[in-house]
Formats: C-alpha cells, sequence, structure tokens
C-alpha cells in the first residue's frame, strides 16, 4: 500500500505548534527571594527553582546578590533592577538580558550590576538601563566586564546606564551607546556591524546623548560608526534639533580599528524636514593619545555642531596617530573644529586617479583656514604614504596647513590649484607643538607645497614616527 507523504508536513507543523504551546503553558516567571546565595539552590527561588526553561523569565528585584555557580541553558529574558549577578566561571546562555527596569516606579533608590570576570556570557541582546523618577529616587544600572568571553547580538547601554570593560574578549554585532556610557580601559572588542554613539529615536523627549571613552584596549569594527545617530521619521513627524543629543567618542589609549566609514554628526534629510528645521544629532571626536585607523572614509556631517579635536587642558596629549584610508569630507562648509595639531595624521590612497581619495574638503574648519598665516593649525604631522610597487594618487579640495609635512616617493598630489603649507623642520614651536615630519620626494601638480616661516628648508631627510612604512604596508595588505 502506497503511503501519503503529503501529510508529512502538516503532521509535522501540528507537532511544532503543539512543541511551542507546550512550552509557553510551562514558562514560569522566577523571582530572586534572598539576600544572596548560589544561582542552582532552589529555594533561593521563588517559586522553588531554579530556573531552566527557555520560556523562564528571572527577576531580581530584591537588592540580593545571585552567583552563578553552573552552567546555565537557555533562559528567555533575565530582568533585574535592583541586585547583583556575578560571574566568574561557567556558561550563561539566555536570550536578553535587562540590567536595571525603569518601568519599576518604586519609591526607593535601584541599583543593580553584572560582574562578568570569567566564563562565557551568551545573549541576542545586553542591555542597561537607568532613570531619575519622581522624588529624586535613582534607578542606576553596570555592566563590569573583567575576563571571560561575551558573545552577544547587540551591546548596549541606554539610560545613563553605564558599561566598563577592563579585560576579556566581547564579541558583539552592534556596540552602542545610547544616552548610556561605555568605558573601555583594556581587552579585545570585536564588532562584527557598526557602533552608535549617541541615538536619537523617533520622537525623542529630551537629550539622548551617549558617551564612549577609549583609554585602552583594541577594538575592530567590521562595519561602519557613527557619533550620533538619527532615527528619521515619516512626514507626520517632522524632525526637531536637539544640539545637546550628542555622541562623543573620547580617545586617549589603546586602537580602533574600522573597516568601513567614520561619521561624526547625523542630521535629517530635506523631505523629512516640512518645516524647514536645522534637524541634526552633533558628534564630538576627542583623540588625545591612541590609535585610530578609518578603511573607509571620515565623514563630517553636521558642522556647525560637530567637531575633533586632540588636546585636552588636564590630559595634554600622550601621542595621537589617525590613519584614513578613504576621503576626508566634511559636509558642512561650516565651522566644525578640525583640529588634530599634536596629531601624526597619515593617508593611504588609491592606486590610480579613479580611486584617488578626496581629502580636506570644505576647510573652513576652525583651526585650518584663517585670515593670513598665523600660528592655527589644524594638523600636526601629515603624511602622504607611498607604496613601494606602485604610485599612489591623491586630490585636494582646499589648501592644507600642517606642522610636519611627509610626501613620499611614488606619491602624486592633485592639489588641483590649492596649496599644502607646512612649517619647516628647525622652527620654533608653534602652540608648544615643534614639526617632526620632513620628506618632500612626491609628485606635486596643480600647486605648491610653501614653508610658512623663513627659516631654510634643511638639507637633510627626518625620520617620521617609528615604523610608520612597515604600518602602511602591513595597512595596505589588509585593506586591499
Amino acid at each position: 500500500m502506497k503511503k501519503d507523504t503529503k501529510l508529512f508536513p502538516a503532521v509535522f507543523l501540528c507537532l511544532l505548534v503543539f512543541i511551542f504551546a507546550s512550552t509557553a503553558a510551562f514558562a514560569t516567571d522566577y523571582y530572586w527571594d534572598v539576600t544572596s546565595g548560589d544561582w542552582s539552590t532552589g529555594a533561593n527561588w521563588d517559586p522553588v527553582g531554579p530556573p531552566t526553561s527557555a520560556a523562564d523569565n528571572v527577576y531580581i528585584y530584591n537588592g540580593g546578590t545571585a552567583n552563578i555557580d553552573a552552567d546555565i541553558s537557555i533562559l528567555y529574558e533575565i530582568d533585574f533592577d535592583s541586585g547583583v549577578i556575578n560571574q566568574s566561571a561557567y556558561s550563561v546562555n539566555v536570550d536578553t538580558i535587562v540590567i536595571g527596569d525603569t518601568s519599576n516606579m518604586a519609591a526607593e533608590d535601584h541599583i543593580a550590576t553584572y560582574n562578568f570576570s570569567g566564563g562565557t556570557l551568551i545573549a541576542n541582546e545586553i542591555r542597561t538601563l537607568a532613570a531619575t523618577y519622581l522624588f529624586q529616587r535613582t534607578h542606576e544600572s553596570y555592566v563590569n566586564i573583567t575576563g571571560g568571553n561575551v558573545q552577544t547580538g547587540s551591546l548596549i547601554s541606554a539610560g545613563n546606564g553605564s558599561i566598563n570593560i577592563s579585560d576579556g574578549y566581547v564579541q558583539t554585532d552592534k556596540l552602542i551607546s545610547w544616552y548610556g556610557s561605555i568605558n573601555i580601559s583594556g581587552g579585545t572588542i570585536d564588532v562584527e556591524d557598526e557602533i552608535w554613539v549617541g541615538y536619537m529615536e523617533e520622537n525623542p523627549a529630551g537629550t539622548m546623548s551617549g558617551t564612549i571613552t577609549q583609554s585602552g584596549g583594541d577594538i575592530v569594527v567590521n562595519g561602519s560608526m557613527y557619533m550620533s545617530r538619527c532615527y528619521e521619521p515619516g512626514s507626520f513627524n517632522p524632525p526637531v534639533s536637539y544640539p545637546d543629543s550628542q555622541g562623543r567618542y573620547y580617545m586617549s589609549g589603546g586602537s580602533l580599528t574600522i573597516l568601513g566609514d567614520m561619521t561624526i554628526g547625523d542630521h535629517f534629510s530635506a523631505f523629512y524636514d516640512p518645516f524647514n528645521y536645522n534637524s541634526y544629532a552633533p558628534g564630538e571626536l576627542h583623540i588625545t593619545g591612541g590609535q585610530i585607523t578609518i578603511g573607509g572614509d571620515l565623514i563630517i556631517e553636521q558642522g556647525d555642531h560637530s567637531y575633533i579635536n586632540d588636546y585636552d587642558e588636564t590630559l595634554g596629549n600622550t601621542g595621537s596617530a589617525l590613519d584614513i584610508w578613504g576621503d576626508y569630507n566634511n559636509k558642512s562648509q561650516a565651522s566644525s573644529d578640525f583640529d588634530l595639531r599634536h596629531t601624526l595624521v597619515t593617508l593611504y590612497s588609491g592606486e590610480d586617479w579613479d580611486n584617488a581619495p578626496t581629502i580636506f574638503s570644505y576647510t573652513q574648519d576652525k583651526g585650518a583656514v584663517f585670515a593670513g598665516l598665523d600660528d592655527n593649525f589644524a594638523i600636526g604631522n601629515l603624511v602622504f604614504a607611498g607604496n613601494e610597487s606602485s604610485s599612489v594618487c591623491y586630490r585636494l579640495e582646499a589648501d592644507v596647513y600642517c606642522y610636519g609635512l611627509a610626501i613620499y616617493e611614488g606619491v602624486t598630489i592633485d592639489l588641483n590649484g590649492y596649496n599644502i603649507y607646512y612649517v619647516p623642520m628647525g622652527s620654533d614651536p608653534y602652540n608648544g607643538v615643534a614639526p617632526e615630519t620632513f620628506l618632500l620626494e612626491g609628485v606635486l601638480v596643480g600647486g605648491n607645497a610653501i614653508p610658512i616661516t623663513g627659516i631654510p628648508e634643511p638639507a637633510t631627510i627626518a625620520m617620521i614616527a617609528a615604523g610608520a612604512l612597515g604600518l602602511a604596508a602591513t595597512l595596505r595588505r589588509r585593506f586591499k
């Protein structure tokens, strides 16, 4: 007798529905019920646990401390707004972790902390939330990563929450500081998609500023980085300007490698601006140390309120470096501040004019163009990196002002009617900065490299930053 295989899909579908319905039916909400104890002890939960189902929810609202003492299989959500979870070993696998619950309008202050120092933490999303409510009661939330292995789809600091990373390995699709703060002093962070620093959502109810501070560690972003990121609503919800809704990145050490673009500032397109509001969310980059490498373009989207600088009155500058493989594109044509007078800026270009980057467009940037040739420069030491095996090309769209200047053999620059102004070696320091780089071996077309002082140019070639040639070769192989 021949079997009717057409019934198999229907039977299989019914079986899946039955399984999911059964799982939902047995889902349980577990509440932490003691001051301090081990996660796997059943009596520490209400009802008696521990939670084990993929549909179970875990809540810690009593200010207690739960210590992870065994592997935790897939749970639906861990949600706590008052208490501590400590994980120094084992594996935790959960769909969502929410540290801080802004829906809890309790009269007392609530502090929630996840301390992760070892083992493995896997989640589709890890999010901190915090807020200040009526009667000045404050909700604070923290994620402290000091070791171990974290794997998540999104790592988000929101609602003034704080994520602190000092060691270990973090892999995330998105790293987002959404009106919160992320502090990185060590460890390795791989971002598979994008970094958002500051995020303005639809119909924001005020300031949505985000901050990332990096003093150490190594970050690699396979996509792009945005400071800030705007949601573009439909025409029935015209955008509103929030000049205080900013994305700020402070870097004093470590390395940040972005294989895509870095965009500083964001704005709404005119299509979404029927009332002609100047809608924007400005961004800031402060680099007082460390190394930033941009594989794509460096873009300043909103110039009136977005800027880059490299000096702090307290921190000074410990030696910052910025490598750009794509265009430098300031779209604002306004007064944005591109002030990197203490930074070694190295440009890596395409190998033909079709791929030649456009650099320093619209340098009305504060610190770059000025009335006359005074001592206000935009760039410390500027290097046009060459290639040992073939020529490389650049194209200017404005005058460029720098302290030290290096143009390597094999480099061709289309100055496009503009000039590069630089301070010759041996000159007195300007604003406390002395030129450290000089090398003119490339070809200049349609303009000149002009020394600003009357001091004769040196006959000898000064060495630029140690290892710059090796770095150029390594990065060129990586980005080709």
